[in-house]
């Protein structure tokens, strides 16, 4: 599936980057930034993984790749963000198919559990558990419509179930729902 997903995505960086204003004196192109992040993403990795040559297939392996800390200080520029903000707004447009079995209008709900460190002083950090372990953090629940990106990313807290979390989040978003045999409007 990471496969398939990149094949979509690459070519609509380098098309949305050859619409942005480059930048002077950098070592590596926005593009190339996004792409190792993006790598890093399909691959649920942290960015400091993609960094590395051998965890791209040979194809791939084009050109150096930015180190971790590179990564984190491009990451946080305008024109990062906005390279990140045009590709995320152009795969929104681009249609998904969906399973045979699933009426095209259907929509879905994941969570994923993103869990803080056992230092870290966060008071939002709700304890809960995450794959199979009692821990703090977070859940992200993600609201998949016809696109190949989802149509919300919502954060919640960890200690809220799955359907809970998900029958608070309907409502904020039009459409046909179905979940566990049931329909929502």
């Amino acid at each position: 599936m990471e496969d398939e997903l990149w094949r979509q995505l690459y070519p609509v960086v380098q098309e949305e980057a050859k619409r942005k204003i480059r930048r002077g004196r950098c070592q590596y192109s926005d593009a190339l930034i996004v792409l190792v992040f993006f790598w890093a993403v399909l691959h649920d990795r942290p960015v400091r993984w993609a960094c590395r040559n051998r965890h791209w297939p040979p194809e791939w392996r084009w050109r150096q790749l930015p180190s971790q800390p590179t990564m984190s200080g491009r990451l946080k520029t305008r024109s990062v963000a906005q390279l990140i903000t045009a590709v995320d707004q152009r795969l929104q447009q681009i249609p998904q198919t969906p399973p045979p079995s699933l009426p095209p209008l259907c929509r879905c709900i994941d969570s994923k559990p993103l869990v803080v460190g056992g230092f870290s002083k966060d008071r939002d950090a709700k304890r809960g558990d995450a794959t199979g372990a009692m821990t703090r953090g977070y859940k992200i629940f993600t609201i998949w419509g016809t696109a190949v990106v989802p149509d919300a990313v919502i954060r919640g807290p960890l200690n809220q179930a799955d359907p809970d979390g998900a029958a608070r989040r309907v409502g904020s978003l039009g459409g046909l729902w179905l979940s566990a045999g049931r329909r929502h409007t």
